[in-house]
């Protein structure tokens, strides 16, 4: 009998795998991921079918993310306009956020006379919560933490740090208040800790819009202008 061939063996081995399927990826991994890595706690990089990310090598430049459908020239076009635009005002950016200017001045007058500035947010047509502005302490307490824990995995560190965060801004959520005070985080962290999935997501959710604001209307030079 005849001895098979290598390129015929190579080409029959190299058929089996692009005919093996690619595993699906849950919508709720998927979905966990793109959440954590939009606040900003996981680096980029690719998913895998079980929802970790995979971090991206250094040595090997990431290709360039350009359409293929769009020709060098119409994107290079697109880049000289986008280099034309005008930069966004203050105000324009305030606008963004829904904040007006006059709103701007009053947070920036609580934070520097009181320390702190609160805004309170719908969960329901019933109930609302109350975040507050974080500290430096709040920062220390964190890190304090997360040198006690050490965290094995990004995914964990990065729920660690919502959950910390979540817990030093939580002022009011329907009638459980949490002061600013050690004890109120502790009790502030065993509320987060039993509550239902989707309702810490929410609560999360409710917190990026409120650090958002918060970054613009203290956007650089803010203080000094007001």
């Amino acid at each position: 009998m005849a001895a098979p061939e290598i390129g015929t063996f190579s080409r029959a081995k190299e058929a089996s795998v692009l005919k093996e399927e690619v595993k699906p990826v849950s919508p709720g991994r998927t979905a966990l991921a793109e959440f954590l890595s939009a606040q900003g706690h996981i680096p980029e990089g690719p998913v895998d079918p079980t929802g970790s990310v995979q971090p991206v090598n250094p040595e090997t430049p990431p290709a360039a993310a350009i359409d293929p459908g769009i020709s060098e020239k119409a994107f290079e076009e697109a880049l000289a306009a986008a280099a034309k635009a005008p930069e966004l005002t203050y105000e324009d950016r305030l606008s963004k956020v829904g904040v007006t200017l006059e709103k701007a001045q009053s947070i920036v007058d609580a934070i520097l006379t009181r320390n702190t500035y609160d805004e309170t947010y719908p969960l329901t047509s019933k109930i609302s919560v109350t975040f507050r502005t974080r500290l430096v302490s709040n920062n220390d307490a964190l890190f304090t933490s997360l040198e006690d824990k050490r965290p094995g995995y990004t995914i964990t560190l990065s729920n660690h740090i919502t959950k910390h965060n979540l817990a030093a801004s939580l002022s009011v959520v329907g009638k459980q208040v949490f002061p600013a005070t050690p004890e109120g985080h502790t009790k502030a962290m065993a509320f987060i800790e039993k509550l239902p999935a989707h309702v810490f997501t929410l609560l999360v959710d409710k917190l990026r819009k409120f650090d958002g604001m918060l970054s613009t209307v203290l956007d650089e030079g803010a203080i000094e202008n007001f």
